[in-house]
This record gives structure tokens, C-alpha cells and sequence, in this order.
């Protein structure tokens, strides 16, 4: 957003006229805008405080129920994050979101 004054030569008079100029996002800004669009949940739909599961974006816990080898990646991640918990440690590597390739 940019905004500019302007001033008024033959009246002498500075008036302020406000101009605001749309920008367009960064790709990091973008991604980060999509990012916090999603919809993030447990697999439970629980808050992780009750059930010290790991919250990630609804459309992958909804991918990772739907496999049998996703319910046990989704279980391995639940572990490491309960293991983390337990240690006292506010943020765990369970792998669940890494990027894809």
C-alpha cells in the first residue's frame, strides 16, 4: 500500500490526498496466505491439549485416515508428539509436514 501527498501550486495549499496502491504477494507471502487459510485440526477434531495429537491441515488427515499405511504414519507422528509432550517440549519432529516432492 503506498500513499503520497500532493500540494496544490497555485493555492499554496498542501492537501492530502490518499492513494492506495494494491501491491501483489510475494510467492512467500502467498504461501503463507494459503497456509493459514486451511483448516487445521487433530484427527479426532479434538484440541491436542486433551489428546496430544498433531494438528495439520484437514484435507491431509483426511488423505492419511483414508490409507492404511497413512493411519499408521498419522499414529507414528501422534506418538512423537505425545513423546515431546511428555518432555516438556512445545513443538515435536513427527514429519507429517514436510514438504512433497
Amino acid at each position: 500500500m503506498v500513499c503520497t501527498k500532493s500540494t496544490n501550486a497555485r493555492q499554496g495549499i498542501q492537501s492530502q490526498r490518499w492513494r492506495i496502491q494494491v501491491v501483489p504477494l510475494k510467492k512467500s507471502q502467498k504461501s503463507l496466505k494459503k497456509w493459514t487459510d486451511q483448516k487445521w485440526m487433530t484427527a479426532s477434531g479434538k484440541k491436542s491439549s486433551e489428546t496430544g495429537e498433531v494438528y495439520a491441515p484437514a484435507s491431509k488427515i483426511k488423505r492419511l485416515k483414508g490409507t492404511k499405511a497413512g493411519r499408521a504414519k498419522l499414529a507414528a507422528a501422534n506418538k512423537k508428539k505425545r513423546e515431546a509432550t511428555r518432555k516438556g517440549k512445545q513443538h515435536a519432529k513427527h514429519g507429517l509436514h514436510k514438504k512433497r516432492k
